[in-house]
């Protein structure tokens, strides 16, 4: 069988299809490709559950759908840096505090919520590491992978970006 497909939201369903031949619409190739060169941690994460333990990836996306629920999903990529994430930078390798992804998954906003993300992928000295455990604690130079809201990656960069935000989101 040969299907069209014109939607990324039906991509689980051309999935589970397994038709032999299927036909993607020239504005999903571009919205995938897009996405891989704004977030390139993308690229690693799909080749490793493509790839990689099926099951996984089942868990990932249940998860995901658990904690965002009908809201739209977005992927986003954080590299621990200077640059990147200022505040939380400076809390490793000056204040040397202990960081974990949990912890900074918190929210500015009510910190004993939880952001509604989750991480992917952890790129840690070019060693990816898929599905990174809650305890796992951030290093300099690491890159995390988070699939979530885009108001989970908004407040997630005022914990970045801002050193009091930080402080309450960590230490309360």
């Amino acid at each position: 069988a040969i299907v069209r497909q014109n939607h990324t939201a039906n991509a689980a369903l051309f999935s589970a299809f397994r038709a032999d031949y299927t036909v993607v619409s020239r504005a999903i190739v571009a919205e995938h490709c897009i996405a891989l060169v704004r977030t390139p941690l993308l690229a690693p994460f799909i080749e490793r559950v493509t790839h990689g333990d099926e099951a996984v990836g089942t868990a990932l996306l249940e998860r995901i759908e658990a904690l965002v629920g009908q809201a739209r999903i977005t992927a986003w990529g954080l590299r621990v840096s200077a640059a990147g994430a200022p505040a939380l930078h400076r809390a490793l390798m000056v204040e040397h505090q202990t960081v974990t992804i949990d912890a900074l998954l918190r929210d500015p906003a009510a910190r004993e919520r939880p952001l509604p993300a989750v991480p992917l992928l952890l790129l840690r000295q070019d060693e990816p590491r898929l599905a990174p455990a809650g305890d796992t604690e951030l290093r300099a130079a690491d890159e995390v992978l988070f699939a979530g809201t885009n108001a989970a990656r908004e407040r997630l960069q005022q914990t970045l970006e801002n050193a009091n935000v930080r402080d309450y989101v960590l230490l309360g």
